[in-house]
């Protein structure tokens, strides 16, 4: 999310910015920010009619997209199950 945070900072403070979000052409700032091709994809795919409606959508699938990335791939649980044993003897 801290790409988000600095391209919101950008958004906010510069005219310059907001006139290349409202042309499409915010690339050269995700090159500025060193954004990874991941999140760049994902905020270059959004269209949105103010930068406000883009960061909202833009936090939302950031959001997903990053815990994506940092969550670790958990095997199933039903991985290595083995199947159970019936003991026929009586405990006592």
């Amino acid at each position: 999310m801290q790409i988000l945070d600095r391209l919101v900072a950008r958004l906010i403070t510069s005219d310059l910015v907001r006139e290349r979000f409202d042309r499409g052409q915010l690339a050269k700032d995700l090159d500025d920010l060193n954004a990874p091709p991941e999140i760049r994809e994902t905020l270059e795919a959004l269209s949105a009619p103010t930068w406000e409606a883009f960061v909202q959508l833009a936090y939302h699938g950031l959001r997903g997209l990053e815990q994506a990335l940092e969550m670790p791939a958990m095997p199933s649980v039903l991985e290595g199950l083995q199947p159970v044993r019936v003991i026929d003897e009586q405990v006592a």
